[in-house]
C-alpha cells in the first residue's frame, strides 16, 4: 500500500466511510454500549442478552476496541470515556445521532442518484414514505430522529449571537418547525421579557410542552400545531 498516491487513498477512505457508520450504528442498534455499561461485560453474556452467536458478536467488539471506544480486560469489556457517549445515561449522548445516521441518512444516501434522476426525495424512494409522514406514524423512528435534533439543537451555543441582538421586550419569537423547542428554550431564557410559540406537527406537542415545563417556560410559549410546508 505505500506506492498508492494520496489522493486514491482519500477516494478510498471516503468509499469505505459506510463500514465505520454501519460498526457504529449496529453496536448502538445491539445496544452493546448501553449492555456494557450495566455491567453485561463479558461477551458470552452480551451474546445472550442481545441473542446473537457470540463469534458474530466478537467481530463487533474486536473494532470497537480498536478504535478505542471499548477497552478489553481479561475477557470483560469497559466502555471508554468515548464509547460512554454512545450510552442512553450519557448527559451529552451520540446515540440518537448515530441511530438517525446509520438508519435513515445512510439509507437515503444510497438512493441520491435515483432521486435526482426521478426529482423525488431520496428518503421516501428508500423507504417509500416520507420522513415526517413516517415519524408520525412510528414513535421509535420519531424518538431517535429527534434525539439527533435535539443534540445538534442545544449543541448550536446561541449565547454570542443572542448578545448582538437589540433587546426585544414585549415582542413574540416564533420558531418554525421548532420540534420540542431546545432553540426557543435558549431564546426565551436570554430574552426574559419575550414570549414565544413554536409551530411544529400536532404529534410533537407533548414532548414540547414538557421540555417548556421543564425550564418554567410553559406561561410565556405556546404550541401551535401546523405543517410547515
Amino acid at each position: 500500500m505505500e506506492n498508492i498516491d494520496i489522493n486514491t487513498r482519500i477516494i478510498m477512505s471516503m468509499s469505505q466511510g459506510f463500514a465505520n457508520t454501519y460498526l457504529l450504528y449496529t453496536a448502538c442498534r445491539l445496544e452493546i454500549f448501553d449492555f456494557i455499561e450495566s455491567n453485561i461485560d463479558t461477551s458470552v453474556e452480551l451474546s445472550k442478552k442481545i441473542d446473537i452467536e457470540n463469534v458474530i458478536l466478537e467481530k463487533i467488539l474486536r473494532p470497537l476496541v480498536a478504535y478505542d471506544f471499548l477497552e478489553e480486560q481479561n475477557t470483560k469489556y469497559k466502555l471508554t470515556e468515548k464509547g460512554m457517549l454512545l450510552t442512553d445515561k450519557s448527559p451529552r449522548s451520540l446515540k440518537g445521532y448515530v441511530l438517525y445516521c446509520g438508519g435513515i441518512c445512510a439509507k437515503s444516501w444510497a438512493m441520491m442518484a435515483e432521486a435526482a434522476k426521478d426529482r423525488k426525495t431520496p428518503y421516501s424512494l428508500a423507504i417509500g414514505t416520507e420522513l415526517f409522514a413516517e415519524n408520525r406514524k412510528d414513535e421509535k423512528q420519531y424518538n431517535t430522529f429527534n434525539n439527533m435534533m435535539n443534540f445538534v439543537s442545544e449543541g448550536v451555543l446561541l449565547a454570542d449571537f443572542l448578545n448582538d441582538i437589540e433587546d426585544i421586550k414585549g415582542k413574540r419569537i416564533v420558531d418554525i418547525g421548532g420540534g420540542t423547542g431546545a432553540i426557543m428554550t435558549q431564546f426565551l431564557k436570554h430574552f426574559r421579557s419575550a414570549s414565544g410559540t413554536i409551530m411544529d406537527l400536532e404529534f410533537v406537542k407533548e414532548k414540547a410542552l414538557q421540555k417548556l415545563k421543564e425550564n418554567s417556560l410553559l406561561e410565556r410559549c405556546e404550541f401551535v400545531s401546523g405543517d410547515f410546508f
